[in-house]
């Protein structure tokens, strides 16, 4: 086994591509990286408000009682998508006029929490579905 080499780390902080759903038939194709929930919390990205519904977003509930508000959850995942869009980053995609769909939102959330994986496996269950385009039959 040999050490990681710095050119390795280098790359993984210029983010990874990821394949997301688009606002229309063609995917949208974007830089993403992995933040840190400790890191998050350190630095104030997730503020004291916050601080619970995050935790049990990131680690799932532990009793009936843990429950997160669409409020928190929104404002959560839209934190999150901040600090993981590397290219075009969450502001830019903002400036041209554009809200990151709730697929994306929670696929952007998915990716840092288990990479790039999460995403495929996610996918392939959807693509196996017949008639997940929700058609009229006539």
């Amino acid at each position: 086994m040999a050490v990681t080499s710095l050119e390795d780390l280098k790359k993984l902080s210029e983010g990874q591509e990821v394949e997301l759903i688009g606002w229309d038939e063609k995917p949208f194709i974007c830089k993403l990286k992995r933040p840190s929930l400790l890191g998050m919390v350190a630095t104030g990205e997730i503020d004291n408000p916050l601080l619970n519904a995050a935790y049990i977003l990131f680690h799932g509930p532990t009793s009936p009682k843990d429950v997160v508000s669409m409020k928190e959850k929104n404002e959560i995942l839209n934190r999150v998508a901040k600090l993981a869009m590397v290219e075009p980053t969450y502001d830019q995609v903002k400036e041209v006029g554009l809200e990151l769909t709730d697929m994306q939102l929670m696929d952007i959330f998915n990716f840092t929490q288990n990479g790039v994986q999460a995403l495929i496996s996610f996918r392939t269950k959807q693509q196996d579905i017949e008639n997940n385009k929700n058609k009229r039959k006539i």
